[in-house]
């Protein structure tokens, strides 16, 4: 069994986190409702983008059930697929991805499909209908799983998508490159991160999220050293 396959399945049946954090489950005896440890590219990833956690909902809902019916449809969706159709794209299945996929646009041309180049993790990667009684700074989901998400998707630029996820990474192994440049620590390589906005911030207008994610990926773009987008 391939290190992948063997990761999708211990966090498919895992509920080890407090259910009061929100979490739910379709059965007592299954695992929480939750995303798989990667969507998109599972290896050699040119980034990396992580969110803080699923989200559950009654327009969703069917997703959740459809991953959580058993371990073929959960792995199924680390291919970016649900029902054959991208899950996340220009014309995707969810709009909170709609900053990820203007960063891909941005970084590699329009005609670039975001599993091509790009995988998606999360610091908690069970779903609930909001974060707000998730432990905040530290994450135990990301403490088991994270740093194995790292060593199989090699991501070159991790990116994170809000300052809670940036608050997390402080707490993890760190460092600063020119002493500004954020990056992780990891066993066998430095990983630098760039920072998005997160789709809901409600701080921010749209047309300021998107600018703020074109700055980022064409800065990111140095650090992957592309000198200019495929068109």
């Amino acid at each position: 069994m391939s290190s992948f396959l063997k990761l999708t399945g211990q966090i498919f049946a895992c509920r080890r986190c407090d259910e009061n954090w929100g979490f739910s489950s379709p059965s007592p005896e299954a695992g929480y409702f939750k995303f798989p440890p990667v969507i998109g590219k599972t290896e050699n990833a040119q980034l990396l983008f992580v969110g803080i956690n699923p989200r559950i909902s009654d327009s969703n809902r069917w997703l959740h059930k459809h991953l959580m019916k058993n371990k073929a449809s959960f792995l199924g969706f680390s291919a970016n697929r649900v029902h054959d159709k991208p899950y996340i794209a220009s014309v995707g299945q969810e709009s909170h991805y709609r900053l990820h996929v203007e960063f891909i646009n941005k970084a590699f041309g329009r005609n670039c499909p975001f599993e091509q180049v790009a995988a998606v993790t999360e610091i908690f990667l069970c779903a609930t209908s909001n974060s707000r009684n998730l432990p905040y700074p530290e994450s135990p989901c990301a403490d088991l799983y994270f740093g194995e998400v790292i060593r199989l998707t090699k991501p070159r630029v991790i990116v994170a998508v809000g300052a809670r996820v940036v608050n997390y990474f402080k707490t993890r192994q760190h460092g600063y490159w020119a002493g500004s440049q954020l990056f992780l620590k990891f066993i066998d390589r430095d990983v630098p991160v760039a920072t998005i906005p997160h789709p809901g911030d409600p701080n921010l207008s749209e047309s300021q999220k998107i600018e703020q994610v074109l700055s980022v990926a064409a800065e990111t773009r140095a650090l992957l050293q592309i000198s200019s987008p495929r068109i």
